[in-house]
């Protein structure tokens, strides 16, 4: 897991402070990743298909109880138009939560 990258070629990782964990985009050979993964903070306890069926997911933010990641597209369909969320617990997976973006390359999320 590398650290968040404005760089489109990075895979990005996130963390809440009161979240025990770090989630992670999985880019693949030619931005063809399809995973969000996830670790506890000392590295232990990887689960790289933590969340499936991304398109080429090139960012990642934690905020409340859910994570959020930008589908920057690639051969699997979305053609990076497309803002993912799921539970904390990777349930609830939507590859669709947002749309009309325009090939996303990363995320933010601000409370407020």
């Amino acid at each position: 897991m590398e650290p968040t990258s404005t760089r489109r070629s990075s895979p990005a990782r996130a963390r809440q402070p009161e979240s025990p964990f770090l989630a992670a985009t999985s880019t693949g050979p030619n931005r063809s990743g399809t995973t969000i993964g996830r670790a506890n903070l000392d590295g232990s306890a990887i689960n790289e298909s933590f969340v499936t069926g991304a398109d080429s997911p090139a960012g990642v933010a934690v905020s409340g109880p859910y994570v959020y990641w930008a589908n920057f597209g690639g051969p699997h369909g979305t053609r990076g138009s497309t803002i993912g969320r799921a539970k904390l617990d990777g349930t609830g997976a939507n590859q669709h939560f947002i749309t009309g973006a325009k090939s996303p390359g990363g995320i933010t999320v601000a409370a407020g």
